[in-house]
C-alpha cells in the first residue's frame, strides 16, 4: 500500500470524523494501518483464540497418534538449568 489513507475513497478526516462501516487504512512505511471498532477487535482476538485451540487440538492429537512419550516439565526445566 502507498503512502497515504483510505476509507472507502473517503480522506482521513472522514474516517476518523465518521466509521466507514468497516477498516479504514493509512499507509506507513510501506506497511497498511488499521482503525478497527472495539467490537470489531474483540470479535478478532475470539477468532484467533479459537483458531489457536484448534491448532492445540490437531497438534496434541497428531502427537498421541504417534506413540511419542512426553518429557516431564521438570526434566525439560533440569535440561535447561532452570
Amino acid at each position: 500500500m502507498a503512502e497515504g489513507t483510505w476509507c472507502g475513497g473517503s480522506g482521513w478526516s472522514t474516517a476518523i470524523g465518521r466509521p466507514c462501516g468497516g477498516s479504514c487504512g493509512a499507509g506507513r512505511g510501506g506497511k497498511p494501518v488499521f482503525l478497527v471498532s472495539q467490537e470489531d477487535l474483540e470479535l478478532l482476538e475470539i477468532l484467533d483464540d479459537r483458531y489457536w485451540a484448534e491448532e492445540g487440538r490437531k497438534a496434541l492429537e497428531e502427537f498421541n497418534r504417534s506413540g511419542r512419550k512426553a518429557v516431564p516439565w521438570d526434566k525439560i526445566k533440569e535440561r535447561l538449568g532452570l
